[in-house]
């Protein structure tokens, strides 16, 4: 028995055939192609995290314009957990939640732009709604964990990011190349 990079046991020939090498965990038939959460631009998996990025920011960017629409009925009694004034935390919390959003959901400066995002979620959980039972606090868990997660991902290669790294390289290759 051999062994292939990251110890992945490469078993016997099967049929009789010397070409044919079947890995652990693997058949002799072609199955079905399932995302391989390592490879994060394959066009399955980008799908995936597209979609996850207009449904999560779309319903974080409900919250934000719901926030900035009653601004000023808010900016008074909207909780100061860091101690800036109910106005700029209100204001922080409508920039994490509907400025960010947008990038998040178009892919453009995705991990700086979910930073916040995801520190929103954090004050949201851990500090405002500390001493609430979990059911009030589970949906600010519930995206503070799938932001966490998409900021792991990567914001795949249906996004302005992926655009311009591509083109970023194009002009770098072609540079060498002169």
């Amino acid at each position: 028995m051999s062994v292939l990079h990251r110890s992945i046991e490469l078993l016997e020939p099967y049929d009789g055939k010397l070409s044919c090498t079947v890995l652990r965990g693997e058949s002799a038939r072609k199955g079905a192609d399932l995302p391989d959460p390592t490879k994060s631009n394959t066009t399955k998996v980008s799908l995936l995290l597209l979609a996850v990025r207009i449904i999560f920011g779309i319903l974080l960017m409900n919250h934000g314009i719901q926030k900035w629409s009653s601004f000023q009925e808010l900016s008074t009694v909207f909780p100061d957990p860091l101690g800036i004034g109910s106005p700029l935390s209100l204001g922080l919390a409508i920039f994490g939640e509907l400025v960010c959003s947008m990038a998040f959901i178009v892919g453009f400066l995705y991990r700086l732009a979910m930073i916040p995002m995801i520190f929103t979620m954090i004050v949201a959980f851990f500090v405002v709604h500390a001493n609430d039972v979990f059911a009030v606090k589970e949906l600010a868990f519930i995206y503070l964990v799938v932001f966490i997660l998409m900021y792991i991902a990567g914001p795949g290669k249906f996004s302005i990011d992926h655009i311009i790294g591509n083109e970023l390289s194009r002009r770098k290759s072609r540079a060498y190349k002169n």
